[in-house]
């Protein structure tokens, strides 16, 4: 089976690109505590580039096996991808990757964000973008996770918090530029810390 970053032997992912994975700090991003698995660069931007673009949901397997969330979270809350990009991609990766966070930690995934049909792309721009129009159904989960895929400036998940009422958000991956807004990330403990 090939490596679904490099397409060498040795999937899901082969040691060389295993060993180029890099963890990276929490984040305090406004009001909420940014986690993510690895830090957005080398193999693991590859990995979510296959979620993103390819349709390949291994990378949220992955992903899942080594994801942290605070002890006390009672549901996870994906952001929603624009529709338009779904259907053109044929997935959510947000959703994929709460999904398999999910199982593995037995927390329930909650849908009840929604973004608009269309917006403009946002990953890889330098300067912070407004945040997406998101929709929120329901009452506020205050012990929720947001579950996104990447985070680049923060806007998304900030906006996605805010409504949801949390205070906490996990990503696959989070890039080492993200400025820490009011401070250094919060000390707390953590579900799920090892790897399965």
């Amino acid at each position: 089976m090939p490596c679904i970053s490099c397409a060498r032997p040795g999937g899901p992912i082969c040691e060389p690109c295993r060993t180029r994975l890099r963890s990276v700090p929490d984040r305090v991003l406004g009001d909420v505590v940014a986690t993510a698995t690895w830090a957005h660069s080398g193999p693991a931007r590859s990995l979510v580039h296959r979620l993103k673009y390819d349709g390949v949901t291994a990378p949220a397997d992955l992903a899942a096996a080594e994801g942290r969330v605070p002890d006390d979270v009672i549901a996870l809350v994906p952001v929603p991808r624009v529709s338009a990009r779904t259907v053109s991609y044929g997935v959510d990766p947000a959703n994929a990757f709460a999904r398999a966070l999910g199982a593995r930690l037995g927390l329930p995934v909650v849908r009840c964000l929604s973004a608009p049909a269309w917006s403009r792309r946002r990953a890889g721009r330098r300067r912070r973008p407004a945040p997406p129009r998101f929709r929120m159904a329901g009452d506020p989960i205050p012990r929720a996770v947001v579950v996104d895929d990447v985070i680049t400036s923060g806007a998304t998940v900030e906006a996605a918090a805010a409504l949801v009422g949390a205070h906490r958000a996990v990503a696959i991956t989070m890039a080492p530029g993200v400025k820490s807004r009011g401070g250094t990330g919060l000390p707390h403990t953590m579900r799920g810390r090892d790897v399965d």
